[in-house]
């Protein structure tokens, strides 16, 4: 079944098109698909991009505008029109509302309308006396024209109309005939001396304007229209139809193979570039939206299965992996909380034993040292040439002991002096890392 008969149109351009469509259509939707995926792809990076940075950076500019620009603008806004309202507004409302309409005010109440209420008093009386006047005097003017009127009619009217109907209408009629015949007359030599006579020399010269006519129309015939018609049939004619006889072989020689070039070669080309011209702009349409479509799908695809491959792990995450995760720090909590609780007194008496064992260490490192002080003093002496140790590097020396010491005690101590002058338990001494004595402190307090 054709097209025609299936109620369609048959496809424009006939064969030629329908075997340049299909190919052209392929060959076209292999090159646009990729271009229009990777379209697509910019356009949805685009997107991204501008819900993702440059949206959050416009709304964090206009905040940063908002806090930085708007407010401190608008802050500084509403101070200079307070300092407006203040300063400017304020003052210039009450100098206007005491100083100009206060006594302006004043003035109109206790000087104008007393003063316009007398004007308006004196120039009514002025104007009842000046109507009176009016009045009076127009009754006079009434009068006056009246007895005007009545002389007028009675003096000037009466005589005018009897002036006129008995006096100048027959005059005028009289003057009328004279004119009507002086008329008559003029028009009578008019017509016999001027109008005859004219009409007489319009014949005269209308005859001879006949004769001329003729003997131009002889001349005109003889001497011009005969000899270009010779010429005409002599030489133009024969002229011409060697000049059609030269075009026609000319046309024959150069204008048909321009005309069959043109007829079929160019226009067929042309014709054809038309066509495929076209289709390839029909065919990039069509592979436009269809590769939209085939973009779309593959899209929607990869949406798809990123979202099988992502649900599992978010499911994973939020319904197994977060609450695991929060009950183990809830229990490992606890469970700290509990050892905590329970591990106290352990850590209580162990600390205690750390205590004392530093005690002791200490006790004891203090009492070998003083022991190897006292065989150094005893067995080689103190060094001649250093002084006496002052009061406050011997531990336990008061102030009054160390005054008690006179320039005869330089000599060499022995150990039963060192231990008179300190007279401090070994215990009760905690010599630093250097070997000096260092702080007293009280007996069983820990550092």
């Amino acid at each position: 079944m054709s097209a025609q008969e299936m109620g369609g149109s048959a496809p424009a351009g006939g064969c030629l098109t329908a075997a340049v469509r299909v190919p052209v259509r392929i060959f076209v939707l292999v090159l646009v698909v990729p271009v229009r995926v990777v379209w697509d792809a910019v356009v949805l990076a685009a997107k991204a991009v501008r819900r993702s940075v440059l949206r959050p950076v416009g709304r964090g500019l206009a905040w940063l505008g908002r806090v930085f620009v708007v407010v401190p603008v608008s802050w500084v806004v509403a101070g200079l029109g307070w300092v407006w309202r203040v300063l400017v507004v304020a003052p210039a409302v009450w100098c206007w509302r005491w100083l100009v309409v206060a006594p302006v005010r004043w003035v109109w109440a206790s000087l104008l309308v007393p003063l316009g209420r007398g004007v308006w008093w004196v120039l009514a009386g002025v104007g009842r006396l000046v109507a009176a006047a009016a009045r009076a005097v127009w009754a006079g003017i009434v009068l006056v024209a009246r007895g005007a009127g009545w002389c007028w009619r009675t003096f000037v009217v009466a005589p005018l109309g009897w002036l006129y109907g008995a006096l100048l209408t027959p005059l005028g009629h009289g003057v009328l005939w004279a004119l009507r015949a002086v008329g008559g007359a003029i028009a009578w030599l008019v017509r016999w001396l001027v109008v005859v006579p004219a009409g007489w020399l319009w014949a005269g010269v209308v005859l001879v304007a006949r004769g001329i006519g003729a003997v131009g129309a002889w001349c005109w015939r003889t001497l011009v229209v005969a000899p270009l018609g010779w010429l005409y049939r002599v030489v133009l004619t024969p002229i011409g139809h060697g000049v059609v006889a030269a075009l026609r072989f000319l046309g024959r020689v150069l204008v048909w193979p321009l005309l069959a070039l043109w007829r079929w070669v160019l226009l067929p080309l042309g014709r054809g570039i038309v066509i495929v011209g076209r289709e390839v702009w029909d065919a990039l349409g069509v592979a436009w939206r269809v590769a939209g479509y085939l973009s779309r799908a593959l899209g929607r695809g990869l949406k798809w299965l990123g979202r099988m491959a992502v649900t599992p792990f978010r499911w994973a995450w939020v319904y197994v992996v977060r609450p695991a995760g929060r009950a183990a720090r809830a229990a490992a909590r606890a469970a700290g909380r509990v050892a905590a609780r329970a591990l106290a007194p352990v850590r209580r008496v162990l600390r205690e034993a750390g205590h004392a064992v530093r005690d002791a260490w200490a006790t004891a490192r203090q009492t070998v040292r003083q022991t190897r002080r006292d065989l150094r003093v005893a067995l080689f002496g103190a060094p001649r040439d250093k002084a006496v140790a002052p009061a406050a590097d011997l531990p336990g020396l008061s102030a009054a002991d160390a005054a008690g010491l006179t320039a005869a005690d330089t000599g060499p101590l022995t150990a039963a002096d060192i231990g008179r002058l300190t007279a401090v338990p070994p215990q009760a001494v905690d010599l630093g890392k250097a070997g000096r004595p260092g702080a007293v402190r009280e007996p069983g307090r820990h550092r």
